[in-house]
């Protein structure tokens, strides 16, 4: 089988309102009034989301020599760098920004919802499947090349829980 490139192949959705069921949204809930598609205002090269590490457990059977290690709890985090749109005036675009201003939101609680290997502009279908992640949103942060290129702003993502889903029928 060949490999498949990465490239424009990853649908990331926010969510506002968390789905019923995590592990199992409903398409109606993924493309929900206020459910965003942002992979198309966010800067491709820093984007991160996903595990960051694993914690050790070093509890072994009494009878065992030596420490035991074993794996325990992964943690995850990530990063999002959104674009600033502004209009003709400098004035930040209403349209275009909705979601430089949803992950804006300091301290507010998002769902995401990330699909890998389709096209990321292929819609949600019954069946796909991915990683959710329930996210707390850091400070809107000036990049540190902030006179080259576009202007954005990135984010910091506190995850709070993870799973993998399958999106069910509506």
């Amino acid at each position: 089988m060949p490999k498949s490139l990465a490239d424009a192949n990853i649908r990331l959705d926010a969510l506002k309102a968390k789905p019923a069921v995590a592990s199992a949204p409903k398409l109606s809930e993924l493309s929900a009034v206020g459910a965003l598609a942002i992979m198309c205002f966010i800067n491709k090269s820093d984007y991160a989301l996903g595990a960051t590490g694993q914690d050790t457990v070093d509890e072994i059977e009494a009878c065992k020599k030596g420490k035991g290690n074993a794996p325990g709890p992964a943690s995850y985090g990530g990063s999002l760098t959104p674009f600033v749109y502004r209009d003709a005036e400098g004035a930040l675009s209403v349209d275009e920004g909705k979601v430089l201003a949803l992950l804006g939101e300091e301290g507010a609680t998002i769902y995401l919802y990330e699909r890998e290997g389709k096209a990321g502009t292929s819609p949600w279908a019954v069946g796909d499947t991915g990683d959710y992640y329930e996210v707390v949103l850091g400070v809107l942060t000036p990049p540190s090349d902030r006179f080259s290129g576009y202007e954005k702003r990135t984010v910091q993502l506190f995850v709070q829980d993870h799973q993998k889903f399958t999106v069910s029928a509506t």
